[in-house]
């Protein structure tokens, strides 16, 4: 068979092959990082940005866009919503502008809550056979995304209050997002016992209704234990208060309205009632006492 010079190739090495493939696999990578590079630097463009709940929104504009020049745009991020210290307080997507003589670039600001809640919990003792939830436990949470939620980390430790004697069990704490902790408590189950009287004997405040950031810390009623809200042993408290003739204690003032305040402890007993006073030419005083009827049920 006669073979054509002009088209005969010798075989070639395959080590040789391979090693020029690489050579030009290499050539094409670093050509395609040169043309990012490239494009990074010259084509200017928002970026989407992530903030934690609770901190601040960057003032740096690199945090926000990329491109040549950058600095000489303007940012404005005043749809994010921020408390008064100027932390993000609430989740959700919020648009920042970045403008430069006339020409305008939006992006995206996502505020998001990835922390769990802060939580504090005290040991917990009940009579044997009483109920009691994972909340019991808890003293206090704080989640700046609003409320906690606590549930058993076992279905089975609801079971416990018929095992009298000390035990260890674990509660998980979560807020709304799914943020979690898992923390272990301890629990006792005393026959002599109820969690009822131990919530009622618990005076120490927690909460006012209506809330009242001014309160100076005076009891018109202070009781010896917790009342439920819509106990009747409230009544007579309630009828002194209604009785008593403020106008002839501040005779000479113009009173504008009186307040009735229920104060509660943390397990929402009534702890004590506060009568606020507010005039019309100065500053509301909190009456330290009335005189109750001699059947004052207390």
């Amino acid at each position: 068979m006669k073979i054509d010079e002009d088209f005969y190739f010798e075989e070639s090495n395959p080590k040789k092959v391979v090693i020029y493939c690489l050579l030009i696999l290499v050539g094409l990578v670093i050509a395609g990082i040169a043309f990012f590079n490239f494009r990074e630097d010259t084509l200017t463009r928002v970026l989407d940005v992530t903030i934690e709940l609770g901190e601040p929104v960057p003032t740096d504009i690199a945090v926000f866009m990329r491109g040549p020049d950058i600095r000489l745009f303007t940012l404005d991020t005043s749809n994010v919503r921020v408390d008064e210290e100027g932390n993000t307080d609430s989740v959700g997507e919020y648009s920042f502008r970045v403008s430069h003589q006339g020409r305008t670039l939006r992006g995206r600001i996502i505020v998001v809550d990835t922390t769990p809640p802060t939580v504090e919990t005290f040991d917990l003792i009940i009579g044997e056979g009483e109920t009691f939830t994972a909340e019991d436990f808890i003293s206090s949470c704080f989640d700046l995304s609003g409320a906690c939620f606590a549930e058993f980390a076992r279905e089975s430790y609801r079971d416990l209050n018929s095992r009298l004697g000390n035990h260890t069990l674990s509660i998980v704490v979560s807020d709304q997002f799914e943020n979690s902790v898992t923390i272990r408590v301890n629990l006792t189950v005393d026959a002599d016992a109820s969690l009822s009287n131990l919530r009622a004997a618990d005076l120490e405040v927690d909460r006012l209704l209506p809330a009242d950031s001014n309160w100076d810390n005076t009891f018109t009623f202070r009781f010896t234990r917790g009342k439920f809200e819509n106990s009747n042993e409230l009544d007579d408290f309630f009828l002194a208060i209604a009785n008593e003739n403020f106008n002839e204690r501040f005779e000479g003032r113009t009173i504008s309205d009186t307040t009735t305040i229920a104060i509660y402890n943390q397990h929402n007993f009534i702890i004590g009632l506060v009568v606020r006073v507010d005039f019309t030419d100065g500053p509301s005083i909190y009456i330290d006492n009335i005189t109750l009827p001699e059947y004052e049920r207390d």
